[in-house]
């Protein structure tokens, strides 16, 4: 609990061979509090490709502004535990919390926790074809909750969308194909 708080950056890269990446534990006790790299800005798991599943603790990353999870084409399983990269307020308008999930093919498996991703408020999904069976495709309570833009592309399966969706009042576009 608490490993590597007041780190403000974290690099993971050159893993070809790794296929579980585990910070903290996503206990569904929420007030189980593994606070790891709390005060990191930037969170991007990209590039590893025999990554099967990945999970972010609770509290984990709480102040991070941005979140890329992209090109990882055996990722199984995502689980983000309660109040992770929740992000700080945006209470001046100084910009987005931004989260962005892209390229993840075989991913089958979607938890966020309650108040994870609380303070983002723009969400890209892109390539998602697979998170088709909804009892796997859990959002729970106040994940998600300052969302205003979902930006997603033809790819992306309808039970995801329709998950980010619920409960959301928010501004939906789709993404044009690249020629």
């Amino acid at each position: 609990s608490g490993a590597c708080v007041d780190f403000m950056k974290l690099v993971l890269s050159d893993l070809p061979a790794l296929t579980e990446l585990s910070i903290g534990d996503a206990d569904a006790d929420v007030k189980m509090h593994s606070d790891c790299f709390y005060w990191t800005e930037a969170l991007r798991v990209v590039d590893l490709p025999a990554l099967t599943t990945l999970t972010v603790g609770n509290y984990c990353f709480a102040k991070v502004k941005t979140v890329t999870i992209k090109d990882l084409p055996k990722l199984e399983r995502v689980c983000v535990g309660a109040g992770a990269c929740a992000g700080l307020p945006n209470l001046f308008d100084e910009g987005n919390n931004t989260t962005e999930l892209r390229n993840l093919p075989a991913l089958t498996e979607l938890v966020i926790r309650s108040n994870a991703f609380k303070n983002h408020s723009e969400l890209k999904l892109v390539n998602l074809p697979s998170l088709t069976d909804g009892e796997k495709v859990v959002l729970d309570e106040g994940a998600f909750a300052g969302l205003k833009a979902l930006k997603h592309d033809d790819l992306t399966s309808e039970t995801l969308l329709e998950a980010v969706k619920k409960d959301h009042e928010i501004k939906v576009s789709k993404l044009k194909k690249r020629s």
